[in-house]
């Protein structure tokens, strides 16, 4: 038994899962329930991979995956289900109409439907902040945000702020070296973005009460700095 009643059976086997979605990886078949928390989500959606030809869907169920190919991997996303409606988005300035579960998190979408990886999921309960985007103009933890909730609403992800990385939030984060592993860095930068929209002259006080978001390796000092440098560059 898997993870929030997920099944994992062999080919041609009972399979048994409440509202399952059901496909095969390989030689195991999984059930892969749509009452999966955060977690399962991550693990039963973004996590599957195989090489291209052990993949098959099976043709007798409503879910109706979206198989995306990087590096020579297939990732499959579940989409469909009995409970599956339409959301249109403007995701970064481009219309998008996607079929899915409304109770899916943004974060799977932007990530696992539509392939922008540059948010990055990191605690799945909307703490960390690794994972914000801008939702009609203000800065949302997407991983807690469920899709159903978001029908015409206008997305901006890290890949859209700029073509060229040349947002001054960006350029400051350069300037300063504020990255060390990177990886919660786009999510600091979308929430720095709307923050300074409204706090034009930040004062520390200001960065410490309406930046939240987590640096695991610690950053905060030169993250403040590039905060103020961007903040001077958006006067000129």
């Amino acid at each position: 038994m898997g993870a929030a009643g997920a099944t994992y059976r062999q080919p041609n086997s009972l399979l048994k899962a409440p509202r399952a979605s059901v496909f095969a990886v390989g030689r195991l078949q999984i059930a892969g329930s749509t009452h999966y928390s955060h977690k399962s989500r991550q693990e039963n959606a973004s996590n599957i991979t195989g090489p291209k030809t052990s993949i098959s869907c099976e043709p007798a169920l409503r879910a109706s995956p979206v198989w995306l190919q990087s590096a020579g991997r297939i990732r499959a996303v579940l989409q469909g289900g009995e409970n599956a409606t339409v959301i249109t988005l403007d995701v970064n300035g481009a219309s998008r109409q996607i079929n899915i579960e409304p109770d899916t998190p943004l974060l799977w979408v932007l990530r696992d439907v539509i392939g922008l990886t540059g948010t990055k999921f990191g605690c799945g309960i909307a703490q960390c902040g690794a994972c914000t985007v801008h939702v009609n103009g203000t800065a949302m933890r997407s991983c807690s945000v469920p899709i159903g909730s978001l029908d015409g609403a206008k997305i901006v992800t890290i890949e859209g702020l700029s073509p060229d990385n040349n947002h001054p939030v960006q350029r400051a984060w350069i300037e300063e070296g504020v990255p060390q592993c990177g990886y919660c860095q786009s999510g600091q930068i979308m929430a720095v973005v709307t923050f300074l929209r409204k706090y034009s002259n930040p004062t520390d006080a200001d960065i410490d009460a309406n930046i939240t978001n987590i640096c695991r390796c610690g950053t905060y000092e030169p993250l403040r700095r590039a905060i103020h440098r961007a903040a001077d560059m958006m006067k000129t």
